[in-house]
């Protein structure tokens, strides 16, 4: 199995949970992508 069959399994389960969450300060979010965001670029 490789790294995109396994993030293309979870945007199918987990479609709108945070894969990756950008950081502005260190401490606070400014961005975040989730699995879904991440299959489909």
């Amino acid at each position: 199995m490789t790294i995109i069959d396994v993030l293309r399994n979870r945007a199918h389960d987990r479609s709108n949970q945070k894969a990756y969450i950008f950081l502005q300060d260190g401490e606070n979010e400014s961005d975040n992508l989730s699995y879904r965001d991440l299959d489909l670029n």
